[in-house]
């Protein structure tokens, strides 16, 4: 799934799809139903270029200037258009694949509606072997995963087998992630984690909360109308 970007590269000119309650991790799809006009652009743009695009979630205090350039967190997730699909009114549907993190450097006078920012591509890492406290932790995620999922309807058919996934500490945590309904800001510091085993840490934390906390819908926060983003996660 993920074609690397080397760490440290800088991207001149990064379209940027701001989100409320959406991420994009590496070794991830998120599937996203675009329909405002600017974003509509956007997708037009990147399919006919390189395809890179980076979806970031929009900061608290959005809400009143979301039709102007409301604030983003400062890291977001690159990302490249696989799939789309054109629709009769304008709308797409596509299916973006997470390739790194990215820091949004600075924002990028453009002539198009949508936003661009000067963008680096962050280096992330990885424990260099596997150790015994380590491996512990992971196989409590895991378990504390399955829970959660159990507690959520519609997830558990779905995401289950993802709490099998092997890999490095850092993407088990971005596949595990990507399938749970977090809390924003869980979502947002589990992105600035570059460390695999910070990482493990932060997304335990979050999962616990999931577990003890009144059971939530799946995709809670995420079904969002036309005044709350250009776009929506696709079901």
């Amino acid at each position: 799934m993920n074609r690397p970007v080397p760490p440290g590269q800088l991207i001149e000119r990064l379209p940027v799809f701001p989100l409320p309650h959406t991420v994009l991790y590496p070794n991830t799809l998120l599937p996203l139903h675009v329909f405002e006009p600017r974003y509509r652009d956007m997708v037009r743009d990147c399919t006919s270029g390189d395809r890179l695009l980076a979806v970031v979630q929009l900061a608290p205090g959005w809400e009143d200037r979301y039709h102007g350039s409301p604030p983003v967190h400062a890291v977001a997730g690159l990302g490249r258009i696989e799939k789309e699909v054109p629709l009769s009114d304008g709308r797409w549907n596509v299916l973006i694949c997470g390739l790194a993190r990215v820091r949004l450097d600075e924002e990028i006078p453009s002539d198009r509606a949508y936003r661009t920012f000067r963008a680096t591509v962050l280096a992330e890492t990885e424990p260099e072997a596997a150790d015994a406290p380590l491996e512990r932790d992971l196989a409590a995620l895991r378990q504390l995963y399955l829970q959660a999922v159990a507690r959520i309807p519609g997830l558990a058919v779905h995401a289950a087998p993802r709490a099998a996934v092997a890999g490095p500490a850092g993407e088990v945590c971005d596949r595990l992630a990507a399938a749970l309904p977090l809390a924003a800001a869980d979502k947002q510091r589990l992105m600035e984690a570059l460390e695999g085993r910070e990482r493990v840490r932060v997304l335990t934390e979050a999962v616990s909360r999931l577990v003890e906390d009144e059971p939530p819908l799946a995709g809670d926060g995420d079904d969002l109308d036309g005044d709350g983003g250009g776009g929506e996660p696709a079901h």
